[in-house]
């Protein structure tokens, strides 16, 4: 019961990071968002065992997150009422795209650096195939948190938004493992990915 309890608060708190974790509302959570926001719905997931209901939880946790965050379609003044169902049925597909990257997960921490790159190279790739299916839907890549900063988002002039989706998952990944065992390794690995792109924004 406790372990329920704990876990949904850990899950809400997630939400708040990341959902609102965008440059437009809140340039502190879209730091938190780019560190640790989904690392720490991550942790919170693999304490729940079977591929189904950790796919359930990760579409419907990332479904809530893309509510609020394409909230700015929800007007009908200009497109009409069904812009309703196109808002509520894009927040959906989000979310079953993030379940599907959930199933990836490992069942014990920490992940190998490989499970790592693999699993960011597929949010990267799931991101960029939105391009490609019903004319395309471009706008809100996790990525963004990133463009919080000037330093940091001067990394898109060479990798593009979905380079900066590929850093963001990267770096929650580091700090999911972190969360399972510390180690001076870690921590270092950690540190350096959050400050290379600020780094190399500032040079």
């Amino acid at each position: 019961m406790f372990k329920k309890i704990l876990c949904s608060f850990i899950f809400f708190i997630s939400w708040v990071i990341v959902a609102f974790g965008q440059p437009s509302r809140s340039i502190a959570l879209s730091f938190c968002a780019s560190i640790f926001g989904l690392a720490l719905f991550w942790f919170a997931l693999l304490r729940f065992e079977g591929k189904r209901k950790r796919f359930i939880i990760s579409a419907f946790w990332f479904c809530a997150v893309q509510s609020v965050q394409l909230s700015w379609m929800a007007t009908p003044e200009y497109q009409g009422e069904y812009i309703y169902f196109v808002y509520g049925g894009l927040a959906i597909w989000f979310g079953l795209q993030f379940g599907i990257l959930s199933l990836f997960l490992p069942d014990r921490l920490p992940m190998t650096t490989m499970r790592i790159l693999f699993i960011c190279s597929l949010w990267t790739l799931i991101e960029w195939g939105r391009l490609f299916i019903l004319c395309g839907f471009p706008w809100n890549p996790v990525g963004l948190s990133m463009t919080a900063s000037a330093s940091s988002m001067q990394m898109v002039a060479f990798f593009g938004v979905f380079g900066l989706s590929f850093w963001v998952v990267l770096v929650n990944l580091l700090a999911l493992n972190i969360f399972s065992t510390t180690s001076k390794k870690r921590i270092l690995s950690f540190g350096f990915c959050f400050a290379f792109p600020f780094l190399f924004g500032f040079a």
